[in-house]
């Protein structure tokens, strides 16, 4: 009976141990990611832009690595007016999920992400098994890695994706910016993870790298997946 007693006590502190480190993991990483949407824009109102324009400005003039699946479209692109009067980076999501209610974002580990309102690409959750690249030069060079991996050209041929168009690094930004050359090398790791999952964490290993994500299907299939370099 004894035995059974202190057994009991011996399971009751651990259950509040474990309740309490799970409590303060989550308050801390609530904290980090509030850190993160208080970060300060470098950057004003801006008159008839682009949602994707806007977003990946928003995390450039923060340094805040994330990306974006855009809304499939096969009309003109869409322009709004944002108020960027609250200048930190959740005032600039919130701005654009009330111009463009198509979307939504979240933050995810250390970055953060604008998703299609309605739920993201069935591409972007594609499960990858196990992920290691070791000393990587540039975004290119970890992307690449990525999409060679059996299971993501597997599931790009189920979904009937087409090709991926490679357009370079404009169209999603002011040209007139400068891109500063990546110095630095980086490594990622990762186990049972979404594709999604995948491209953060490339993201937040290289520090500022901004994933762009989107599909064409009207007409013929094809698909974009870039990284734009901080």
């Amino acid at each position: 009976m004894m035995k059974r007693v202190i057994i009991a006590t011996l399971i009751g502190v651990l259950g509040i141990g474990l309740a309490s480190a799970t409590h303060k993991f989550q308050n801390s990483s609530q904290a980090f990611h509030q850190e993160l949407l208080d970060r300060r824009l470098g950057i004003e109102d801006m008159d008839t832009e682009t949602t994707v324009n806007v977003f990946v400005k928003a995390l450039r003039s923060t340094e805040t690595p994330g990306g974006i699946a855009i809304v499939p479209s096969c009309g003109e692109t869409v322009r709004a007016n944002f108020d960027l009067s609250k200048p930190t980076l959740q005032g600039a999501l919130e701005s654009i999920v009330a111009s463009n209610p198509q979307y939504r974002w979240e933050v995810q580990g250390g970055a953060v992400n604008l998703l299609p309102y309605g739920g993201t690409h069935p591409f972007l959750e594609t499960p990858i098994t196990r992920y290691e690249v070791k000393g990587a030069e540039t975004l290119d060079q970890a992307l690449n890695t990525l999409l060679a991996l059996p299971e993501v050209q597997k599931r790009e041929n189920d979904l009937n994706l087409g090709g991926r168009l490679v357009r370079g690094r404009l169209g999603y930004f002011d040209p007139n910016d400068d891109v500063r050359k990546e110095s630095k090398k980086f490594s990622v790791k990762a186990k049972k993870a979404s594709l999604r999952e995948v491209l953060n964490a490339i993201a937040q290993a290289h520090g500022s790298g901004v994933w762009v994500y989107s599909e064409y299907r009207c007409g013929s299939n094809a698909y974009e997946l870039e990284f734009l370099a901080q």
